[in-house]
């Protein structure tokens, strides 16, 4: 489950990476597609490993002191297989995506 957090967290850095180089618009694609592409991986390694057979489910669980009990996340092999998808994409999308949008870098906010 290490690695889900991990994806997440690389998540919500490229996106603050982005906000914070929004002047300089190649450097922020870059870092966000860049986040992308490492957290597709992240969630290929997940969702192989459940679907491969090498774990049955992944559970974690984060319990803080709100009245209203703890956060719970679990991997079995239907939310794997859409990881999957997701991760696939991410990781194919993101490279394609610096190149597709150099011509509209500098002419309107992306």
């Amino acid at each position: 489950m290490m690695w889900v957090g991990l994806g997440l967290a690389i998540l919500v850095s490229g996106s603050v990476a982005s906000l914070l180089l929004a002047r300089w618009p190649r450097a922020a694609m870059i870092a966000s597609m860049s986040a992308l592409f490492t957290a597709g991986l992240l969630l290929l390694t997940v969702s192989i490993q459940i679907l491969a057979g090498v774990k049955d489910t992944i559970h974690t669980s984060v319990a803080w002191p709100l009245p209203i009990g703890h956060f719970s996340l679990t991997v079995d092999a239907l939310s794997a297989w859409f990881l999957m998808t997701m991760g696939l994409l991410a990781a194919c999308i993101a490279p394609y995506s610096v190149a597709y949008m150099r011509p509209f870098e500098g002419r309107e906010p992306v």
